[in-house]
């Protein structure tokens, strides 16, 4: 599974940091995979929180056309990330479901497409690693 990667968008990698961060918060669950990538994770939250007071666009590129590329993982931690990808994907079709204002509906949307396949391709990794196309 060192072989395998996947590239998130920006924003789904902080929305998965951010699920990851409150599992870690309430039930001590997954400290590892949240350290691994913490450091990254708060580098890239500074720059956008620096790029979202100087350039609203160059902040809506750096989130929606730059990827974080997940990989040199073991089975482990693919399936942990699959979870958390799982939670956010779910919560993603209920503020999708409860958003009355038109703006956010079309982010949502936007939002589920991306999760969707992003999700689409961790499970054609973790179906390989299970089927033994690929190993550890």
């Amino acid at each position: 599974m060192k072989n395998s990667r996947l590239l998130l968008p920006v924003w789904l990698f902080c929305e998965c940091m951010r699920e990851l961060e409150l599992m870690v918060e309430l039930s001590r669950l997954h400290g590892d995979l949240f350290e691994m990538w913490q450091d990254s994770w708060l580098d890239l939250e500074a720059k956008l929180v620096d790029l979202s007071r100087v350039d609203g666009d160059e902040y809506v590129k750096m989130m929606c056309d730059e990827v974080v590329t997940l990989e040199k993982l073991e089975g482990a931690e693919w399936r942990l990330w699959e979870g958390v990808m799982k939670r956010v994907h779910e919560s993603l079709k209920l503020r999708a479901r409860v958003s009355e204002d038109t703006m956010d509906q079309g982010e949502s949307a936007y939002k589920l497409d991306e999760s969707s396949v992003a999700l689409g391709v961790m499970r054609r990794i973790m179906s390989d690693w299970s089927r033994g196309y690929i190993s550890d």
